[in-house]
């Protein structure tokens, strides 16, 4: 009952604020939930969804008080289709194993508090709010057919069988995804972060601004991002900076706070009471 309430209520802010589901699961005591915003509502559809979710829980069982403790979490996952996207995806597909939920002999599709089953169904048996291509193309399925989904079911109960596929890739750590992913929030973050925002991300933060402005000095100084050799035009004393292959800006995240447009965010909430 509760979680088909639990169901229930996220359809509510999904249609509300546009959000399309990629991935969900629900466990005993929390749940995860991977969902792109096109727009800065993280955090409000967030509060609606648990708020409410926790004063029809309270009403039902005529309880009184929290039922979800603490913030949840919000990493930040890259969506250009480098592959972190399935990996956080596949990550709630599969934490069930990690508690030997199903039993090896039985098949994913048979923990019914996930998206795994809906993903296999056909898209007219799906839920408006949830999606299923972004998750299919980064398994290199190019079409949601009856086929395109068969492999999808073979592929992940491959990576089920690999211990290396049921650790958890979002149990440290503030995002996921390459190295120019990360860079880049760290620039949009700077002057932003307060004490509110975990430390290993406010270090980092630290961090990557002492290195811009050292390359930035290195630069007006006419050397090369590595500090190796200077160039000269003509031998006239003009510095000509060695050219840097830095990264680009990539689309497809958000910071915690939702005031970033287009993430792919998964939001995993630490408790929920039973």
């Amino acid at each position: 009952m509760d979680r088909q309430d639990f169901l229930k209520t996220l359809a509510e802010p999904c249609r509300k604020t546009g959000w399309q589901a990629q991935a969900w699961r629900l466990m005993g005591n929390h749940f995860h939930l991977v969902v792109p915003t096109s727009e800065a509502n993280l955090m409000d559809g967030m509060r609606w969804l648990l708020s409410t979710y926790s004063n029809r829980f309270n009403h039902r069982r005529r309880k009184v008080g929290h039922l979800l403790s603490g913030r949840y979490k919000a990493p930040h996952v890259e969506g250009n289709g480098n592959g972190s996207l399935r990996t956080v995806c596949d990550d709630a597909h599969l934490n069930p194993v990690r508690a030997r939920w199903p039993r090896a002999e039985q098949r994913l599709i048979e923990y019914p508090w996930s998206s795994f089953a809906w993903h296999l169904a056909g898209r007219e048996h799906r839920p408006g709010w949830m999606i299923s291509e972004p998750l299919f193309g980064e398994h290199g399925i190019a079409e949601d057919s009856v086929e395109g989904r068969r492999e999808f079911e073979r592929r992940t109960e491959a990576r089920r069988q690999d211990p290396r596929e049921t650790g958890d890739p979002m149990r440290r750590g503030w995002y996921l995804g390459t190295t120019e992913f990360k860079q880049e929030w760290l620039a949009r973050m700077e002057g932003r972060l307060g004490k509110n925002h975990a430390g290993q991300w406010r270090r980092e933060a630290a961090e990557a601004k002492a290195q811009r402005i050292i390359e930035r000095e290195l630069k007006r100084e006419g050397w090369n991002q590595a500090g190796e050799n200077r160039s000269w035009q003509n031998g006239a004393g003009r510095a000509h900076p060695g050219r840097n292959d830095g990264h680009h800006p990539v689309a497809g995240e958000a910071v915690a706070d939702g005031h970033s447009p287009n993430p792919q965010r998964s939001a995993l909430p630490e408790e929920e009471r039973t």
